[in-house]
């Protein structure tokens, strides 16, 4: 257990996870770009409104810290999704500051994000048509205080409408009726609520059960409610006289989640093994028990299909440190067999949202840290995955003209954005292990990508076909490039070696070994005859291609006192640029590899540097979150954009060909698009 302020801090999952499990937990994205003339997202609207630069799009949906507990849901169409940010970790009981985001499912486009300062969210739920949202919030760090308080939010507007109070202590889950006329909530005062919304009360209090409720589900007619707890109970209850009706055993697994079908006649639960149970709650008996394959215990979530023949389950689930573990299943069971129809497996973080759409035809699952999905509820053919990296973008390029975007992540794909409306238009499954690097053709023709699993590829940029692959390097790939002419390809790698290739036929024309350490950044003179590295041992080096310079020394430029993350050559060749860990860029005269300035300003690390295709401008991003514009000719720093509004790092950026705009790619997933005044 753990405790807060000398009390024993445990939220709904928290408490279940500490009684229940009695092994680690061994189960197991975000979304699709911004549409033409879309709003910014709230957390980014604050951002690049400076003298010289213009935040005009968001690409993608920023990574969310999976939910903990009853924190993600759908609206009744399936249109609609609900997710909360600062949910409770029972490992750490500290409020975070929260937020609600509603998300349109169809597009992936976050409709409105509502903020919540120093108030952390422990249970949150959507209304059946979408235009309202309850949010269990709470304050205290002190879990038994009664500071817990039922927000209701017109998720039209983004407002308030009421604060329900009088739970002591933690609300650990939330309801609506399915009318919206009334609210439920369960807490660990073990109480059942039930509040009249159109005035503002509370309409009736039960006890329910001992040391808490931690699932919640409503019959269709609003007649009828079911709740679970850590007492192994599931109770049926009279909404109309706040009586109990029939108490249910539910097994030494307690209860996570509840669903009832339709007619109201059946009910399914899970508790931390995963098995779902399904009962008859007239007889108050159950039928039969559905066992997942592998057995696992963690946490999960259920829905009945309309006709109450299928029950749709997701497993997903937690570490003993508090980690989401990254995998988990979505199984359809046939209740009358006893059977899995079909097993989906999800690289699912936290738990999710089900839903189904078509008149049961099709299942929706997904929400918060993790990506929309559909499958069709007769095969278990996956549908649709909503865009949106699912990883930290690692490299971007543009086309020339600034009409096309390709960006690689970590999560192993590559995708190809429309760069004039932010469409997501292709994804390419690249590597096998993380992408860690991209370069695109100077006609934009081909792309060349670097990976954890050490391989080169060339793409055709237009469909996506991988032409070959480039074998070779016995580390991860950190950089790549290639010629102005596309006929050679050069890449950097961890295992201290830059290798030069022949773009057409694959094959590998030299290797350069003199960095101590690995490679970090690598980049072609614009007249192809030398190729630039940066490293973590600090130096970045010019390499002759000239074929009788084969054994000549490289030129090795030193000054940095860290790791140097990127290079780059100005468009005519003149100067190069170099950012490193040690908070500093520098200025390089490329023909006599000499120093020419310093530019500091930066408080972290540097992550990047390029220079704006005419030479004049240097950008630059660090780990203190700030990208920065200097003036190439003096080092003046002549603008600064902060980042810190979107809690966002920039990985990697490219510039369009006119100078004027330009893609960040982040450590939050997203990519933002700017635009940069003369």
């Amino acid at each position: 257990m753990c405790r807060v302020d000398g009390f024993r801090s445990l939220s709904a999952l928290g408490l279940l996870l500490v009684a229940f499990l009695r092994t680690p937990l061994v189960v197991p994205v975000a979304v699709a770009g911004e549409t033409a003339g879309a709003a910014l997202p709230q957390r980014y609207q604050a951002l690049f409104k400076t003298a010289r630069t213009k935040l005009t799009a968001v690409w993608g949906a920023p990574e969310q810290d999976p939910a903990w507990g009853h924190s993600v849901s759908f609206s009744r169409d399936g249109k609609l999704a609900l997710t909360a940010a600062g949910t409770f970790n029972p490992f750490n009981a500290t409020p975070l500051d929260g937020s609600l985001y509603l998300w349109d499912v169809d597009t992936g486009r976050l409709v409105r994000e509502i903020k919540l300062p120093k108030t952390g969210v422990s249970a949150a739920v959507l209304a059946a048509d979408g235009k309202r949202a309850l949010a269990a919030t709470y304050q205290s760090a002190n879990l038994t205080q009664d500071d817990s308080v039922l927000a209701l939010f017109d998720m039209t507007t983004g407002k308030k409408r009421q604060a329900l109070k009088g739970h002591k202590g933690l609300i650990a889950v939330v309801a609506f009726t399915p009318d919206g006329k009334q609210a439920l909530s369960g807490g660990l005062d073990g109480t059942l609520k039930a509040w009249d919304l159109a005035a503002g009360k509370e309409a009736l209090s039960s006890p329910a059960h001992q040391n808490g409720v931690f699932a919640l589900a409503v019959t269709r007619d609003g007649k009828f409610a079911l709740s679970g707890g850590q007492d192994n109970k599931i109770k049926l209850w009279d909404l109309g006289t706040g009586k109990e009706q029939k108490a249910l055993e539910a097994g030494p697994q307690g209860v996570v989640a509840l669903a009832v079908s339709g007619d109201g006649k059946r009910a399914a639960s899970t508790g931390i093994d995963q098995n779902v149970k399904v009962w008859d709650l007239a007889a108050a008996k159950e039928l039969r028990t559905l066992k997942p394959e592998p057995a696992a215990n963690g946490l999960g979530s259920l829905r009945f299909s309309d006709d109450g023949k299928y029950v749709v389950q997701a497993r997903t689930g937690f570490d003993f440190g508090g980690q989401p573990m990254e995998g988990g299943t979505v199984t359809l069971w046939d209740i009358d067999g006893g059977k899995a129809v079909w097993t989906a497996q999800v690289p699912f973080r936290g738990l999710t949202a089900l839903a189904f759409q078509g008149g049961g035809k099709r299942v929706l699952a997904g929400g918060g840290a993790n990506a929309f999905r559909l499958w069709d509820a007769a095969t278990g053919k996956e549908l649709r995955l909503w865009g949106g990296h699912k990883g930290a973008v690692t490299a971007v390029a543009l086309t020339r003209d600034g009409k096309m975007a390709f960006s690689a992540s970590l999560d192993r794909t590559v995708k190809r954005w429309d760069a004039v409306t932010g469409k997501e238009l292709q994804t390419i499954k690249a590597h096998a292990d993380a992408a860690t690097a991209l370069a695109l053709s100077a006609d934009g023709k081909r792309l060349l990508t670097g990976g954890a699993d050490k391989a080169l590829k060339l793409w055709d940029s237009a469909t996506g076909k991988e032409l070959r692959t480039f074998a070779g390097h016995t580390g991860v790939v950190t950089g790549v490039a290639l010629s102005a002419d596309g006929k050679l390809a050069l890449s950097g790698s961890g295992d201290r070696t830059v290798k030069l290739w022949d773009a057409d036929s694959g094959k590998e024309l030299r290797s350069f070994a003199g960095h101590s350490h690995g490679v970090t950044s690598v980049a072609f003179s614009p007249d192809g005859k030398w190729a630039l590295s940066g490293s973590e041992d600090g130096t970045a080096k010019l390499w002759d291609l000239s074929p009788d310079k084969k054994d000549e020394e490289p030129r090795s430029l030193d000054g940095h006192k860290r790791e140097v993350t990127s290079v780059a050559f100005s468009a005519d060749g003149k100067w190069i640029v170099t950012a490193s860990q040690d908070r500093t860029v520098k200025l390089w005269d490329a023909a006599e590899g000499k120093e020419v300035r310093t530019l500091k300003g930066h408080k972290n690390w540097v992550t990047l540097a390029v220079f704006a295709p005419d030479g004049k401008v240097v950008l630059s991003a660090g780990d203190d979150l700030t990208v920065r514009l200097w003036d190439a000719a003096d080092g003046r720093e002549v603008d600064q954009l902060d980042l810190g509004g979107g809690g966002d790092v920039a990985r990697s950026a490219a510039f369009a060909a006119d100078g004027r705009s330009f893609v960040l790619g982040s450590a939050s997933w997203v990519i933002l698009r700017s635009v940069l005044s003369p």
